[in-house]
């Protein structure tokens, strides 16, 4: 196979092109490297939403390999039960299987390689030379290879490796800093899944936690989202395009942590609140109630492609909480938002003998039906792959709390690619 050409920045300059360039080239190249930088801010976004460490590390390859880029890609992960380094995240052109990428190939140098990096950040090599990390790549069958390390405050998570069939293309700068601005995005995902796996195991104790910790998270997100606003309105100075990209991430994923703080603290608010529904209860002007929350709603929740309506038949006050019944519909409608790229959502309000009933439908990408409990759980989420990401899965545990609270039950009816739709029912007397 042909080896992979190193995506290189120039190194000598005059304008916008090379020395010895012509004009055109100079902005083709200029143009060239501006695509290259967006596709990778783009795509380096995907793996910070991700909570499947396989799924991480599965990403990461595939980044790795069209960013750096690279031929083929394994991870090298501890295995504590079995006290040995396994493979995990291989990846390689058309899925092809790579010698480096066969366990039974490992077996003399695992162990060496989680050694040879010794701490460092990274470290690069070529089968040209005799380091330790040389003779293991040409133990593996390649040319040269960039061993990183996903290492945060609680110790190694691997020892991801991305490398080229030829021995003379080694990995230059730009390529390293590509490489190590993904792992750095990986090993923040993989520390938020560990957390999201200690909260499931420790659930019982989750919300006077959270209530706790989540006062502490708020003043540091505030402090990075005022960074990243003074950043994008040139307050500290011009900067590029890409830059303001950037900064335009941190933003956004910062506001998406305090997004995930204060629903933690909304969690532990309304399951106090639950042991006690009754004393809540008021007299509700539905017309009124459901037209301010549809102003609400409309604001900063409009999606391209997507029609939001409101039908309401009820015309008699309800007894309700109103609080417990808005963050229902919010997080309902939120959903449907979410999860639907193009056609409609309808918030539907009507009344039988027994109910009020509150149904939210939508034409998204449907639920499958062995996952239609399921959702219902904490920290449940549905396969990233069906094109919607981010949160951890708690807004439905949320809803389908606040709604027996109220003394009514949810329940759903999807088919995968045709849509899902919620309904809410809560007692008339």
């Amino acid at each position: 196979m042909p080896a992979a050409k190193s995506f290189c920045m120039p190194t000598a300059r005059r304008g916008d092109c090379d020395v010895g360039e012509s004009p055109r080239i100079g902005r083709a190249r200029s143009d060239a490297d501006q695509i290259e930088r967006e596709s990778l801010l783009r795509d380096a976004g995907d793996i910070a939403c991700l909570r499947d460490p396989e799924a991480v590390l599965s990403l990461l390859g595939r980044l790795l390999i069209q960013h750096v880029p690279g031929d083929v890609f394994a991870a090298f992960v501890p295995d504590l039960v079995a006290n040995e380094v396994r493979v995990a995240g291989q990846s390689g052109p058309q899925d092809r299987k790579h010698p480096l990428c066969e366990p039974t190939r490992l077996s003399e140098a695992r162990q060496l390689l989680a050694k040879t990096i010794a701490g460092r950040r990274y470290l690069a090599a070529s089968t040209r030379n005799s380091s330790p990390l040389g003779r293991v790549l040409f133990s593996f069958g390649v040319g040269c290879g960039l061993l990183l390390e996903l290492r945060s405050g609680e110790g190694s998570n691997g020892w991801p490796l991305i490398a080229r069939e030829s021995p003379t293309t080694p990995f230059d700068a730009p390529s390293t800093n590509r490489a190590l601005g993904l792992v750095r995005l990986a090993v923040a995902a993989l520390d938020n899944s560990r957390r999201v796996h200690q909260l499931r195991e420790k659930a019982d104790t989750a919300s006077s936690f959270v209530a706790n910790l989540s006062h502490e998270l708020r003043t540091p997100l505030h402090v990075i989202m005022g960074y990243a606003e003074m950043l994008n309105d040139g307050e500290l100075g011009p900067h590029t395009q890409a830059q303001h990209d950037l900064t335009q991430r941190i933003g956004a994923s910062a506001r998406e942590q305090l997004e995930l703080v204060n629903t933690a603290l909304e969690i532990s608010r309304y399951e106090r609140m639950a042991e006690i529904p009754v004393a809540q209860m008021v007299t509700v002007d539905l017309p009124k109630f459901l037209a301010e929350l549809e102003a609400e709603l409309t604001l900063g929740r409009s999606k391209k492609g997507v029609r939001v309506r409101w039908t309401n038949s009820v015309d008699t006050p309800v007894r309700t909480e109103p609080v417990k019944l808005k963050m229902i519909l919010k997080n309902l409608v939120d959903n449907a938002i979410k999860f639907t790229h193009e056609g409609t959502v309808d918030i539907v309000v009507r009344q039988d003998d027994a109910d009020f009933v509150f149904e939210v439908r939508d034409t998204g990408v449907g639920i499958a039906a062995a996952s239609q409990e399921s959702i219902f759980s904490a920290f449940y989420q549905i396969d990233p792959g069906q094109g919607a990401a981010g949160g951890v899965g708690l807004g439905l545990y949320l809803v389908r709390k606040l709604a027996q609270a109220l003394r009514g039950e949810i329940k759903v009816e999807s088919q995968p690619g045709r849509g899902s739709t919620f309904q809410v029912r809560l007692p008339r007397g």
